[in-house]
C-alpha cells in the first residue's frame, strides 16, 4: 500500500466519505509489455519532476479540460486538430482518461458546432510517423510521440474517429503508456485528476 499525503481543498466545510479518498494509478509499460496498478496514492520513484493536477469537470466520469490537440514535431510549430468555431465560446473539450480505451479517440465533424473542421481529417492530412500528438490540459502540454499512437506491430496507428453521438474525447492507452495517471473517487463533486510522465521500466 503507498500512501501519499495530498491537499485536496482549502475548504474545511468539504467532508468526504472514507471510500472517497481512495486513490489508485494505472501505468502501462511502453513496450506493451507490463502494466502496473498502484493503490493508495502513487510512487514517487515512478514519476519525474511533481505531480500535476487537473480539476475534473464531470460529475460522471473521469472527465479533464483539454483547450489544444496539436500534431507535428513541437507544440509550436504543429498544426492545430482542434479548430474552434467563432460561435463557441469555452474553447474547451471534455476529454475522458480511459484505460478501458486503447487508442486517441478524436472528433471526426464538428462536434455539436464546437469545431469548424474535422480533427480526425486533419490528422490524415498532415500523417507522419516523426509527428507527436501534445495534448494540453490547462497550462501543460503532453506529449504522445508515435511510438505510443502507432502500432508497429499490426502497421497502423491507434487513433480512432469519435462515435458521433459521444460529447468528449477520449483519451486511451496511448497516454498511460507515457504517463501516471492518478484517479481519486471523487465522482461527484469536480476536484482533482492528476497526470505525469511515467518511468516503468
Amino acid at each position: 500500500m503507498i500512501t501519499t499525503t495530498i491537499t485536496i481543498s482549502s475548504d474545511s466545510s468539504l467532508s468526504f466519505p472514507p471510500m472517497m479518498l481512495v486513490l489508485f494509478c494505472i501505468l502501462l509499460h511502453h513496450t506493451h509489455k507490463a502494466a502496473e496498478l498502484q493503490i493508495g496514492g502513487f510512487d514517487r520513484d515512478a514519476i519525474e519532476g511533481e505531480m500535476r493536477f487537473s480539476p475534473i469537470v464531470s460529475t460522471v466520469d473521469y472527465a479533464i479540460s483539454i483547450t489544444s490537440i496539436k500534431f507535428g514535431k513541437s507544440p509550436d510549430s504543429s498544426v492545430e486538430l482542434l479548430r474552434w468555431s467563432n460561435e463557441y465560446q469555452s474553447k474547451s473539450v471534455p476529454g475522458i482518461l480511459d484505460s478501458g480505451t486503447s487508442c486517441l479517440v478524436i472528433p471526426d465533424g464538428d462536434m455539436n458546432g464546437r469545431f469548424t473542421d474535422s480533427a480526425y481529417a486533419l490528422f490524415h492530412d498532415h500523417y507522419d510517423l516523426e509527428n507527436s500528438f501534445f495534448v494540453q490540459i490547462g497550462d501543460h502540454y503532453y506529449e504522445i510521440p508515435s511510438s505510443s499512437w502507432y502500432l508497429s506491430r499490426s502497421k497502423q496507428s491507434c487513433v480512432q474517429r469519435l462515435p458521433g453521438m459521444m460529447d468528449a474525447i477520449l483519451i486511451g492507452d496511448v497516454f498511460f503508456r507515457q504517463f501516471l495517471v492518478l484517479y481519486g473517487l471523487f465522482c461527484w463533486h469536480p476536484l482533482t485528476h492528476q497526470l505525469r510522465r511515467d518511468r516503468l521500466e
